[in-house]
């Protein structure tokens, strides 16, 4: 992707868009991996290269692949989908030939992902 192509504010296509994570379980013997189905967001690309932006999930739209650790994580115990319809992140983005990455941290309950 030449950079003065992308250069602009970009909406994510909630359609082919994905949010996934990876955590370390079990003193990190095990990751657990898991994504969100429905996600939003944009992308400002400055015509220095710099990107900046948000990307925002629904909390309810969880999957792990696990129903029962699913439920645990929508609880107010973490994701608290109850309280919080979506999940704002602060995102860090590199681009790539063809897409662009973003590494995002992800606030849960009391603790922080990233």
């Amino acid at each position: 992707m030449q950079r003065d192509a992308a250069v602009g504010v970009w909406e994510l296509d909630s359609g082919t868009s994905v949010l996934e994570f990876r955590v370390k379980h079990f003193w990190g013997a095990v990751t657990v991996r898991g994504g969100f189905g429905t996600v939003t967001g944009r992308l400002d690309v400055a015509p220095s290269g710099i990107v900046s932006g948000t990307i925002e999930a629904a909390a309810a739209s969880l999957d792990t692949g696990n129903a029962t650790r699913d439920k645990h994580l929508r609880s107010a115990a973490f994701f608290d989908v109850d309280a919080d319809t979506y999940l704002p992140t602060a995102a860090g983005v590199r681009m790539l030939a063809a897409a662009c990455r973003c590494i995002c941290d992800l606030d849960v309950g009391p603790c922080q992902l990233g």
